[in-house]
């Protein structure tokens, strides 16, 4: 995908937990478009486990993945919740990591079909709050 396939996200900050901020995808004008954030790795060359802290919803199970320098790792989704906003962590690797690679996560918002809303369903907004890059080896 290019940049310009990827819908824009936005930060969620009307939460007085700060720990409930984070990134989500207006799906009601970009419904079905993925999302992206990009950071380039500024640490020491390793093996690393990433962890993306989602937030599962009610109304869809949206789905996550990561690039690495271009190449993709497996997607994951998250499960289907009966409650709002459920914190849901996505693990990929061991894998090597060494400054200046860039790490992309693509995230995507999805409907399940069960909440009407409008003239359809409701979407899950692809929200997530945190990715963690922690050394393989301190991570069990």
């Amino acid at each position: 995908m290019t940049d310009s396939e990827f819908a824009p996200f936005y930060r969620e900050q009307s939460s007085p937990q700060s720990s409930e901020h984070g990134v989500a995808i207006d799906t009601v004008r970009h419904a079905g478009q993925p999302a992206a954030a990009e950071m380039v790795f500024r640490g020491e060359t390793g093996r690393f486990i990433l962890q993306l802290t989602a937030v599962a919803e009610e109304d869809g199970e949206s789905t996550y993945h990561i690039v690495v320098n271009g190449r993709a790792l497996e997607q994951r989704r998250n499960p289907a919740v009966a409650e709002k906003r459920v914190r849901v962590e996505h693990r990929w690797g061991p894998l090597a990591l060494e400054p200046g690679d860039r790490i992309r996560i693509v995230f995507a918002g999805a409907t399940n079909g069960k909440i009407p809303e409008r003239d359809g369903t409701a979407w899950a907004r692809g929200r997530w709050r945190a990715l963690s890059i922690a050394p393989a080896a301190a991570v069990q």
